[in-house]
């Protein structure tokens, strides 16, 4: 629903998928989170189906120019083009201290098994990693981010993503009896607020 898309959409410039789509982009490695980025934007309706990008630059080109006027469509938020190019501007700067390519392979094979173990798209693990991270409060800069999202997914790989999602987010986490009362707010409800404020601060 359209909570989820917001949640998507409020949170994509510093969602995994983004930032490890910089990451490969700028290590010359595999475009499998370039495509998973383009269909993910596709799916909140911020690309219009049938256009084709090789690479983050054109997907950046294309959001800076449509963006807005595909929001007034799909009556969503727009985009922040200007913090998704900060944070593709920062993350290029530090290419020393990227992952190499064959870590960042070996970390979309990894999320790719979380998903079907889990039967959670991609997109859905990288709110939920996304949101951890908010959860948590912490304020990591660019150039650490990619490496605490990597690290993070070794974790979800080990301990599971029900561990994971109890230890991340158990103050959080709504009892049966409050998730099932529609004057109750949801999680994802929740955690979009908590991004919204973060925000506009």
């Amino acid at each position: 629903g359209n909570v989820i898309e917001t949640a998507c959409l409020l949170t994509f410039h510093f969602s995994p998928l983004w930032i490890f789509a910089i990451a490969s982009d700028a290590a010359g490695g595999t475009k499998s989170f370039l495509s998973e980025v383009i269909t993910e934007l596709r799916n909140n309706g911020a690309i219009k189906s049938g256009n084709k990008f090789e690479s983050i630059e054109e997907v950046l080109s294309y959001l800076e120019k449509n963006s807005a006027n595909l929001a007034d469509a799909t009556d969503l938020p727009p985009l922040n083009t200007k913090e998704l190019q900060d944070s593709y501007r920062k993350i290029k700067k530090d290419i020393k201290d990227l992952p190499k390519v064959k870590d960042l392979n070996n970390i979309y094979t990894d999320l790719k098994e979380i998903s079907n173990e889990n039967n959670q798209s991609i997109s859905q693990l990288s709110i939920i990693t996304a949101g951890s991270l908010m959860v948590a409060g912490k304020n990591i800069g660019q150039k650490h981010i990619v490496n605490y999202y990597a690290d993070t997914v070794k974790n979800i790989k080990k301990d599971g993503l029900s561990e994971f999602l109890n230890k991340s987010f158990r103050p959080y986490l709504l009892s049966a009896k409050e998730r099932f009362n529609p004057a109750k707010k949801t999680f994802t409800e929740k955690l979009l607020e908590k991004i919204q404020k973060k925000r506009n601060k």
